[in-house]
């Protein structure tokens, strides 16, 4: 199976988890793995969605 990553660098928001997989869904994509890191500091928000089609 074909191996995709979908990077996400925004603003620290409520509910993006949610938006997140349901692009993923949309999409047909199935996370296998994610990294997160939230640097509360500047309030962003980066994740690592490692996904098969």
């Amino acid at each position: 199976m074909a191996r995709k990553v979908l990077i996400t660098d925004c603003a620290d928001a409520q509910g993006l988890i949610t938006e997140i997989t349901g692009v993923c869904f949309k999409h047909q994509l199935n996370i296998i793995k994610n990294h997160a890191y939230v640097p509360h500091s500047v309030r962003m928000y980066r994740r690592m969605n490692y996904c098969q089609i």
